[in-house]
């Protein structure tokens, strides 16, 4: 499998940047409703995200 196949941009792409951002919509969630666990969600989302940005700066 190479770097341009669809589905290995799908399986390191598209799914962890899909799954980052539930974290971060979580944690927004959780904060409009006045629980304290919704920063953990959302910081850890955020930081997710940045990461993954990260590993698709270095693979380009």
């Amino acid at each position: 499998m190479s770097f341009s196949d669809p589905r290995f941009i799908y399986i390191l792409v598209s799914l962890p940047i899909m799954f980052g951002v539930t974290l971060v919509a979580d944690g927004i969630a959780k904060i409009l409703h006045e629980k304290n666990c919704g920063w953990i969600s959302l910081f850890s989302g955020i930081v997710f995200l940045l990461t993954m940005g990260v590993v698709i700066l270095l693979l380009q």
